[in-house]
């Protein structure tokens, strides 16, 4: 008797950084026909159009993350011996539970939570063991505008910004190779989304259900590159360290060739020393970060103090020309009644 072969659900994975285009992305992959979760994250002034992600999903990694002594906004590894221990286990059962009730049975689903990056060892056990085909798409934006974006939204300092996009790139990357994917440039997707959508089935190895004239009309106007508001500078300006600067120029190098050329696994040592390295330099750059945050705090105090300086300079001024303008109409009455007099 044959075996009867398991036929699994493609779930297309946006395995990208917070503030790469992983939202606008994820909404162009469930305009041509993947579902995205039941529970969406709402809209907010931030990303306006939406997230397109599970808040309950994104409130698991979460859980993951404290569980694990870290955060979203850690630019370490995360804890590797947590793969050890029972957590796993204990929030596997959680997880599969949402893939279920977040997607029911769709045929293609699309997922994505920026957090994923650093735990998707975990995610990819999830997917198998809920009968899914994981096909991972890896965005890319540079650095420097993640960092701007993050800055802005979360007042968070470059530095770490640049931090957190070499760990949650790196990881991304090394985690996923073993599955399907591909590089999508965040410029060519927010100039030709619908170039971009189409060359992702051969990569991928998928048809879209809904790729349509109308469809890519409508995927044409939803794109808008003037939501872009941070532009890179030129290569190796963002940052004054010169080993970091150093990596992330490679690293950025490397994947913004495979967005154009397709994967070469000869670059995956490159990656991968770069990786250990940024392991092993844990301590120090902490240091780093730390002394960057206490100069901050000092600049923005002072900042402060010259504002409010500023502040009183304004409302003397501002007093003094409205003194002058009483004045003014005073002696412009004065001479009115002098006039008169002089009349009589």
């Amino acid at each position: 008797m044959t075996k009867k072969t398991e036929v699994r659900r493609p779930v297309l994975v946006v395995l990208g950084m917070h503030r790469s285009g992983t939202s606008t992305m994820t909404r162009v992959l469930n305009m041509l026909g993947a579902q995205v979760p039941k529970t969406l994250m709402d809209p907010n002034t931030s990303n306006e159009k939406g997230y397109w992600e599970s808040y309950p999903v994104s409130v698991l990694n979460d859980d993951i993350f404290m569980s694990g002594g870290s955060d979203w906004k850690d630019w370490h590894a995360f804890q590797p011996r947590w793969y050890e221990t029972g957590e796993p286990e204990r929030f596997k059962a959680r997880a599969l539970d949402l893939m279920r009730t977040e997607f029911n049975d769709s045929p293609l689903l699309v997922f994505k939570d920026p957090r994923v990056c650093r735990l998707y060892p975990f995610w990819e056990q999830v997917f198998k063991d809920s009968s899914m085909d994981p096909r991972v798409i890896l965005p890319l934006r540079h650095p420097s505008e993640v960092a701007a974006s993050l800055k802005k939204r979360d007042g968070m300092p470059i530095v770490q910004g640049l931090l957190l996009w070499l760990r949650n790139v790196l990881d991304a990357e090394h985690a996923s190779r073993s599955t399907k994917r591909a590089v999508v440039s965040y410029n060519g997707f927010m100039t030709q989304p619908v170039a971009l959508a189409t060359s992702l089935q051969d990569s991928l190895d998928l048809v879209w259900p809904r790729l349509s004239p109308k469809v890519m009309e409508e995927i044409e106007d939803y794109v808008d590159p003037s939501l872009r508001h941070h532009t890179a500078p030129g290569q190796g300006k963002y940052t004054t360290a010169p080993i970091l600067r150093s990596w992330i120029d490679t690293v950025y190098g490397i994947l913004s060739n495979w967005s154009g050329n397709g994967e070469n696994e000869a670059d995956y040592p490159a990656l991968d020393h770069i990786r250990q390295a940024f392991d092993d330099m844990g301590d120090p750059l902490r240091d780093i970060v730390a002394n960057i945050a206490e100069q901050n705090a000092k600049i923005n105090t002072l900042q402060a103090a010259l504002d409010a300086r500023d502040a009183d300079h304004k409302a003397t001024e501002d007093a003094r020309q409205q003194l002058a303008q009483e004045n003014d109409t005073l002696q412009a009455a004065l001479d009115a009644r002098d006039a008169e007099f002089q009349a009589i």
